[in-house]
């Protein structure tokens, strides 16, 4: 199974930027497509919700998510990168790319 493969599945969590904490799921194929979607959590400030696809990228062992184009984009938002800190084959935690924010989470749904 190659690394791709292997983070395929949906992952659940959150990610905080300047409008607050915000819900995240990523579906992510086999192929690494990942379709990143955003949307109100009970102690987030917006009530917005929006999708894109994005891309997994592999350099070694660490795990990009590369933004690449609106499915559903709401208002002003902007897509935003996440890179991989920490993963285990449940959990997956790390950094959001993008001025004003600062970290993610997502756990694999069963």
């Amino acid at each position: 199974m190659d690394q791709k493969e292997a983070i395929a599945g949906v992952w659940t969590g959150t990610y905080s930027c300047t409008q607050g904490e915000t819900g995240l799921r990523l579906a992510i194929e086999p192929s690494g497509k990942i379709e990143f979607s955003f949307y109100p959590v009970n102690s987030g400030s917006h009530s917005a919700t929006g999708k894109y696809q994005a891309e997994a990228v592999f350099i070694i062992d660490t795990l990009g998510i590369a933004a690449k184009r609106w499915i559903e984009r709401p208002g002003r938002y902007d897509m935003v990168n996440l890179l991989v800190r920490e993963r285990t084959a449940t959990t997956m935690r790390g950094e959001v790319l993008s001025r004003g924010c600062t970290t993610f989470s997502v756990s694999r749904n069963r």
